[in-house]
């Protein structure tokens, strides 16, 4: 997956690697130092899926939970709270999730249940709940 400045592989032992731009921890190994090779996220086993955004990034485990790193000033790592992080936090409030999706500065994952939460950037309404309010925590989409 490849985002605005870095990028990042799922591997098939379910581990992720990424590398480019870290200066908000985007590359999710515990630093905030730029690496110009792959280097392992930390405490990620069991990711299924990846998505990455302009700074930060998410994965989807196999027990159905997200975890995001990185770049957090809209609340795109879902975790309730706008502070960078250079390690996976767990997405607050996510359980089913069977895909997620990461944009500029704001993340979704479809559930089970075929409902979709969003979280971020919110200004011209990309996270689909009827408001232009960013949110640091999951918000349901209306009407899907």
């Amino acid at each position: 997956a490849a985002g605005n400045v870095h990028s990042c592989a799922l591997f098939g032992d379910t581990t992720v690697k990424c590398w480019g731009y870290n200066q908000f921890g985007g590359l999710g190994n515990g630093t905030n130092t730029d690496s110009y090779t792959p280097v392992t996220v930390s405490g990620i086993t069991g990711a299924t899926t990846i998505a990455v955004g302009d700074f930060n990034s998410c994965a989807l485990l196999a027990d159905t939970t997200v975890k995001c790193w990185g770049w957090n000033v809209y609340g795109q790592l879902g975790n309730g709270t706008n502070i960078n992080s250079n390690f996976p936090v767990t997405v607050s409030g996510i359980s089913g999730a069977t895909a997620i999706a990461a944009g500029n500065v704001n993340s979704c994952a479809l559930l089970a249940d075929t409902t979709v939460k969003c979280w971020g950037y919110n200004l011209y309404g990309g996270l689909g709940n009827g408001t232009n309010t960013p949110s640091n925590t999951p918000v349901s989409v209306i009407g899907l």
